[in-house]
């Protein structure tokens, strides 16, 4: 197993999750699989345990094999501390997990902050060539 990474989703967002499997020298009929989870202790068949499976595996053009996974805004509903883990399941239904870690749910209240400083949110529309401000 690798190192531990942590993720950092915003809250309410949909997230596309690239996972890369460096050992693959060929994902013929390998399947893999992002859980979601409250914590590493958390079984993976506990009810509040989410598994997204990934899009079939791909070859970059670094030669790494590698999958997407997508998921949803409504399951970063919540901020704060989650688990999450992506493991590789091969033909003979071997399952190896490639990495895991923390993964933080965080508010977006920054973006709110600088679109307000901004003036967006009250309406400020940027325009034209010299980037003027005008109001709506």
């Amino acid at each position: 197993m690798s190192d531990t990474t942590s993720l950092f989703f915003y809250q309410n967002n949909d997230i596309v999750v690239i996972a890369k499997f460096p050992d693959i020298t060929d994902g013929t009929g390998v399947t893999t699989e992002f859980w979601y989870k409250d914590n590493k202790f958390t079984a993976d068949t506990d009810p509040s345990s989410t598994m997204y499976v990934g899009d079939a595996l791909t070859v970059g053009t670094d030669g790494i094999w590698f999958t997407q996974f997508h998921i949803p805004a409504t399951h970063n509903a919540l901020t704060g501390a989650f688990w999450w883990r992506v493991d590789a399941i091969d033909t003979q239904n071997h399952r190896r997990t490639a990495q895991c870690g923390t993964l933080l749910v965080e508010a977006v209240l920054w973006l709110k902050r600088r679109l307000r400083k901004s003036g967006l949110l009250k309406g400020l529309c940027i325009t034209g060539l010299k980037v003027r401000a005008v109001l709506r």
